[in-house]
C-alpha cells in the first residue's frame, strides 16, 4: 500500500541514513545508485513541504491553501500517526489524505494507513539489507550494522505510538500545537485547513459542518487564520441564505482586519477566501441585505482596483442594477454570468453550483 506517509518517509530515510551510518549508506548508493536523482528529490520535497508548512504555520500565512498536493498529503501523513478521538483530525485526514467527499475517515483506517507507511518503509530497508550481504559486498555483516538496524526498527515504531497516544489523551492537538502554538489554534487551523481542502474538491460552503465552522472562528482575534475562518463562515452563511449572519461574519472580518498586522492585512484584503475581493462581497451584501444604493456603489468602486472572476463581479453589477430599478438590464447581466461560470478554474469548481445560485435568485 502506497501512503503519503510512506513515500514521506522513504525520502525523509534516504536524505537521514548517510548521517546514521556509512556501511547503510553505502548499501543505499551501490542499490539504488540508478534512482539517486529520484530519491534525493523527493527526500529534498518531502523536507521542504514540512519546512513550508512550519513556516507557514508559526507565520500565520495559509501558504498550504495554494497546494493541495505534496504539502497538504505530507501534513496527511503526518497526522495520520496521531489519529485518535477527535473530530478535527477525522475530517483533516478525510479530506486530506483521501480527498473523500464524505469527509469521513475512521481512527482504524487511520492507524492501518500510517502503520503500512512505517512498516512498508522499513521492510524495503530489510529488503535492501538481504540484497547487498546475497552480492557479498564488504561491510554488510559486521555486527555493529545488525544492532543499528535493530535499533531503527524499534525506535521509530516507539515513537509513532508515544505520538499516538498523545494525541488520543490530548484531543488531536499536540503535533499541531507544538507548530502553532495552543491547543486552540491548533483546532482552528485545523478547521481552515479541512475547509480549504473541501473547497479544492469542489464541495459548495451549505455542506461544510457547522461544526467545522464554529471553529473556524471560536478564537477571535487579528491573525490571518480567524480572518479566513469569518470569510468561510460568511460564504456558508450566503449559501445558506442566512444574510443577517452573512453581515455579521463580514462586519466583524472587517473590524479584525484593521487590527490586523501589515504583514497579514495586504494578503487577506487582495482576497476573500481567494477568490473575491472584500468589497465586492460588500457591494454585494449591501445591495441585497441592506438595500443601501449609495453604500453599494461606493463599495463596487472601491472594489475595482482588485481583479475576481468575472462571474462575481457581473453577479455584483447585476444586484445593484436590480436594486436600481432596472430589472431588465440587471437579468441580460446575471444571463451573462451564468454563461461565463465555466471559467473559474479547476480549484474553484465550487464556486459553480455557489454563484449560480446568487445569479438565479437575481432572476426570480
Amino acid at each position: 500500500m502506497v501512503t503519503p506517509l510512506n513515500v514521506t518517509l522513504l525520502g525523509l530515510l534516504c536524505l537521514a541514513l548517510p548521517e546514521i551510518d556509512h556501511q547503510i549508506a553505502s548499501i543505499f548508493y551501490f542499490v539504488l545508485r540508478p534512482l539517486t536523482i529520484p530519491i534525493v528529490v523527493i527526500g529534498v520535497a518531502a523536507a521542504v513541504s514540512l519546512l513550508v508548512i512550519i513556516a507557514s504555520t508559526i507565520s500565520g500565512l495559509r501558504l498550504s491553501f495554494l497546494a493541495f498536493g505534496p504539502l497538504q498529503f505530507h501534513t496527511g501523513g503526518v497526522a495520520g500517526w496521531g489519529i485518535g478521538l477527535n473530530r478535527s483530525w477525522r475530517h483533516f485526514i478525510g479530506s486530506v489524505l483521501l480527498v473523500p467527499k464524505s469527509g469521513s475517515f475512521s481512527p482504524t483506517q487511520a492507524v492501518v494507513s500510517a502503520g503500512t507507511g512505517l512498516v512498508s518503509s522499513f521492510v524495503v530497508l530489510m529488503i535492501l539489507i538481504f540484497e547487498a550481504r546475497s552480492r557479498g559486498w564488504p561491510g554488510v555483516d559486521d555486527p555493529a550494522l545488525g544492532t543499528q538496524l535493530e535499533t531503527l526498527l524499534t525506535a521509530a515504531p516507539v515513537a509513532a505510538g508515544i505520538v499516538f497516544v498523545a494525541e488520543m489523551l490530548t484531543g488531536g492537538t499536540v503535533l499541531s500545537g507544538i507548530l502553532r502554538g495552543t491547543p486552540a489554534q491548533a483546532q482552528r487551523m485545523l478547521a481552515n485547513m479541512t475547509i480549504a481542502s473541501r473547497m479544492a474538491i469542489g464541495q459548495r460552503p451549505r455542506d461544510w459542518e457547522t461544526e467545522l465552522l464554529e471553529e473556524a472562528i471560536s478564537l477571535p482575534d487579528s491573525t490571518a487564520d480567524h480572518l479566513m475562518g469569518l470569510c468561510f463562515a460568511y460564504l456558508a452563511a450566503v449559501d445558506h441564505k442566512d444574510l443577517a449572519a452573512a453581515n455579521q461574519h463580514l462586519r466583524s472580518f472587517e473590524r479584525w482586519l484593521q487590527e490586523s498586522s501589515s504583514s497579514v492585512r495586504p494578503y487577506v484584503l487582495s482576497s476573500l477566501t481567494g477568490y473575491a475581493s472584500l468589497y465586492h462581497e460588500r457591494a454585494w451584501l449591501t445591495a441585497v441585505h441592506r438595500q443601501d444604493l449609495d453604500g453599494a456603489s461606493e463599495y463596487l468602486n472601491r472594489a475595482a482596483d482588485f481583479d475576481v472572476a468575472i462571474p462575481i463581479d457581473l453577479r455584483v453589477k447585476a444586484s445593484i442594477l436590480a436594486l436600481e430599478g432596472d430589472l431588465e438590464t440587471a437579468r441580460v447581466v446575471a444571463h451573462s454570468g451564468l454563461e461565463r461560470l465555466d471559467s473559474f478554474p479547476t480549484m474553484e469548481r465550487w464556486r459553480i453550483p455557489f454563484e449560480r445560485d446568487l445569479l438565479n435568485r437575481i432572476l426570480e
